[in-house]
């Protein structure tokens, strides 16, 4: 399991802003913390 699973996501943001968008939370998305995906990723392997 990588320790930076949030890497991957950081890199789809950029060409986010390119197309104009306003930041995930300010568009109303759902921003989950990487230690929470985590934690429900580990449950989920169990």
């Amino acid at each position: 399991m990588k320790t930076r699973a949030g890497s991957a996501a950081e890199g789809a943001a950029p060409p986010a802003r390119a197309a104009g968008l306003p930041p995930p939370a300010e568009r109303g998305a759902t921003v989950i913390p990487d230690r929470v995906v985590a934690r429900i990723a580990a449950q989920a392997a169990r």
